[in-house]
């Protein structure tokens, strides 16, 4: 089954220093349908903090085994104590928590060594989509 991911990224600036700031990023939601991701970005165009930044949205495709109504999606977000060093991923949409979790816990496995040594925070996480609902329905200030 083909799902899609709508993201929306805004803040992106050139700091002080000259080390570029790549903005906030946030997920909209994860649709069955190409029509629902252009249906949700209508909406979510008329939105405080989105209309602002109307050129922000991206959606990936994704490829899930089964049908559901709902995924789950494993993620992690590294950084240092300054935050000087922040890096975050995906790693991977699932149909159970259980197999998003299995997949927290082999990265954890794979990687966790290297933590301690470069003194990095790691947070993990799992959550839970229900397809076709639009997220951050509130907008944002920025």
């Amino acid at each position: 089954m083909k799902i899609y991911e709508l993201i929306h990224v805004h803040g992106a600036e050139m700091l002080s220093d000259d080390r570029f700031h790549y903005g906030e990023m946030s997920i909209l939601g994860y649709f069955t349908s190409r029509e629902m991701v252009a249906s949700s970005i209508e909406r979510y165009r008329h939105i405080a903090g989105f209309r602002d930044y109307p050129n922000g949205f991206t959606v990936f495709e994704h490829e899930i085994e089964g049908d559901a109504m709902t995924v789950y999606v494993a993620s992690y977000y590294i950084h240092d104590e300054e935050y000087e060093f922040e890096y975050s991923r995906n790693l991977g949409v699932f149909i159970s928590e259980s197999d998003a979790r299995r997949a927290i816990e082999t990265f954890r496995m794979n990687n966790s060594a290297n933590w301690s040594i470069d003194k990095l925070e790691v947070e993990l996480n799992v959550d839970k989509y229900i397809l076709d609902k639009m997220y951050c329905i509130h907008g944002f200030d920025f």
